[in-house]
This record gives C-alpha cells, sequence and structure tokens, in this order.
C-alpha cells in the first residue's frame, strides 16, 4: 500500500436503512442505500422546490481498524449536495483501543432534505485526511400529466 502510514484503516462507510447492534456485538447492515427514487409532487424547473422537499432517513456507516494508530481521532463526514452545497458536516472524536486488530464503528442517523435532485456525496475525513467519498443518487420522476 502506497504511502502507509500503519493506519487506521478504513474498513467501510456506506449509507444503509439502519444497522442494528446484535446481542453479541455484532453489526448487521441492513438495505444497503445508493438511489432514492422520489415520485410525484408539483415539478419545478431543477425537480423538486421549495414546498417539495423530501425529508429522507437513513444511516452512514463507517467502520475503522486501528493498524498501529491506537488513541483519539477526528471523524468528519461532509455531505456535498449536487450544487456543491454543503449542509452541517458529522463530526465525532474517536477512540482506538490498542491492538492492530482493534477498530470501532460509527452510525451516523441521518435526515436528509433533498430539495433538488442528482448525487449527493459525503466525504470521510480522518484527522483532516479524506479516506473516501460515498454517493447517493436523488432521482426525482414527475407526476404523470405533470400535477400533483
Amino acid at each position: 500500500m502506497p504511502n502507509d502510514t500503519g493506519g487506521p484503516y478504513l474498513v467501510a462507510a456506506l449509507i444503509c436503512e439502519r444497522v442494528l447492534h446484535e446481542a453479541d456485538g455484532v453489526n448487521s447492515i441492513i438495505r444497503v442505500i445508493d438511489r432514492f427514487t422520489i415520485e410525484g409532487g408539483k415539478e419545478a424547473p431543477g425537480g423538486l422546490d421549495d414546498k417539495h422537499v423530501a425529508s429522507l432517513d437513513f444511516s452512514l456507516y463507517v467502520s475503522l481498524k486501528n493498524g498501529r494508530a491506537a488513541g483519539n481521532h477526528r471523524l468528519k463526514v461532509v455531505p456535498v449536495r449536487p450544487d456543491m452545497s454543503n449542509p452541517e458536516p458529522f463530526e465525532q472524536v474517536v477512540h482506538l483501543e490498542s491492538g492492530e486488530e482493534r477498530g470501532v464503528n460509527i452510525v451516523f442517523p441521518t435526515k436528509l432534505l433533498a430539495s433538488m435532485p442528482g448525487v449527493y456525496w459525503f466525504e470521510v475525513y480522518l484527522d483532516g485526511q479524506l479516506m473516501t467519498k460515498t454517493p447517493l443518487n436523488i432521482v426525482y420522476i414527475p407526476p404523470a400529466g405533470g400535477r400533483s
């Protein structure tokens, strides 16, 4: 791996319906999502408008493994809308215990007010370094006949 710093390592960053934390400590990721289709409503020139905002509930799941980087780290997720504007980021300090195979799983319950179709990106940063991006495509289907 080029420029390997010894960790932490990103294992997963994905959007899903929900995450179940099972009794044995294992997480179950339910319904991985990369697209929402919104039907009906009044069509505006760009699709949705201020009167027709879709409220979407989902979870963003991030999993990290320590490698040789135990200790506190700052995790930040920056949403980027299709128009390149940024709603408030999610930020959290995560503590990685000793042990290379140890890690942490973080679940960010998310409510997205989608007022425009297109690809919404979620950029995942650890200690200020971009680790990955994960997309969510919002597809708008106008009502038949153009009426709501």
